[in-house]
């Protein structure tokens, strides 16, 4: 961002067209990037997606298209893709604007995505028993030996203080 763009961000209006502009814009590039990444043509996406061709290529073409929360969910569901929609401060909506380029998103399918998932869990549950492994051989207090550990990881110290919302909240309650 520059001097020029941030005084433009003071004004509402422009603020607001740059984040529908990202919206008609950002996502049919997105869209776009991820079929040509996996191969796909867009009958194979429309396939995938459970729409037809000439929808797919409408959404594919920037501004042509207003997006559903729907029309997302399935094409994240198509690409076995995450679809993260929230609300966040416009510092942040800029860098993401800065360094978007469709030449080079990727968002991996799951499966693409998961050895790395794995890897993240083998990596903590190691570095876990490992300190496990150390504090074992410590002589203190069963008392300060629970410190120490919850002082490593606070997240394993007590339940969650909040039910996440949503689908999160969903899946854990069928994971139960």
């Amino acid at each position: 961002m520059n001097y020029g763009q941030l005084q433009r961000m003071k004004e509402k209006a422009y603020r607001h067209g740059a984040v529908n502009s990202q919206i008609e814009i950002d996502l049919p590039l997105q869209i776009r990037a991820l079929r040509k990444e996996r191969g796909w043509t867009q009958p194979q996406l429309a396939t995938q997606a459970d729409m037809k061709q000439p929808r797919i290529s409408g959404i594919e073409k920037p501004g042509a298209t207003h997006f559903s929360l729907e029309t997302l969910r399935r094409l994240a569901e198509a690409f076995d893709v995450a679809l993260v929609v929230r609300f966040a401060p416009f510092g942040e909506f800029l860098e993401w604007s800065d360094r978007f380029s469709p030449d080079e998103f990727r968002a991996q399918s799951f499966e693409q995505e998961l050895p790395t998932l794995e890897a993240r869990c083998d990596l903590a549950l190691g570095a876990g028993a490992e300190l496990m492994a150390q504090l074992a051989e410590i002589p203190i207090g069963q008392g300060l030996r629970a410190e120490l550990l919850s002082r490593q990881n606070p997240h394993r110290r007590e339940p969650p203080s909040r039910i996440p919302s949503g689908a999160a909240a969903m899946a854990l309650g069928a994971a139960a």
